[in-house]
């Protein structure tokens, strides 16, 4: 039995095709794909970076000044990645500000936070985000 080739199905055809190279072609990160040290410029053009030192702690530096380690959750299974960091306030309560991660390419992420309490819009938009680029940096 022949099946009849119709420009429909055709086309049909070809769209599964592609949907399912994109979508096998779609990298899978994790926390590993982080640990290193990313730099770049802000809106500003000052110098920032996230250092990951490992699977739960990051040091941020903006303008020079470094922050001690401190904690950020991840949640891989978010297009954007979230990245929140969680820290303790001067009365010991824990403070948490919500951001996004997203890959670029291997070597160059962008990173998204809010002055608010409400996590980012995913294109960085709100009146409160504030993005930057950030490339990894080789280790020497």
């Amino acid at each position: 039995m022949r099946i009849p080739c119709t420009p429909t199905s055709l086309l049909f055809t070809v769209f599964i095709v592609c949907s399912s190279l994109v979508s096998f072609s779609q990298e899978k990160r994790s926390v590993k794909d982080l640990i290193g040290k990313w730099e770049g410029l802000d809106e500003s053009k000052q110098k920032g970076s996230l250092h990951f030192l490992d699977s739960n702690k990051v040091v941020i530096s903006i303008g020079g000044q470094d922050t001690p380690p401190v904690t950020y959750i991840t949640d891989f299974s978010k297009d954007p990645i979230w990245f929140d960091l969680e820290t303790s306030g001067p009365d010991g309560q824990r403070m948490l500000a919500k951001g996004l991660l997203q890959f670029i390419d291997q070597n160059t992420i962008k990173w998204t936070t809010s002055f608010s309490d409400k996590r980012p819009s995913k294109e960085g938009s709100g009146k409160d985000d504030t993005s930057i680029v950030l490339e990894r940096q080789r280790s020497n």
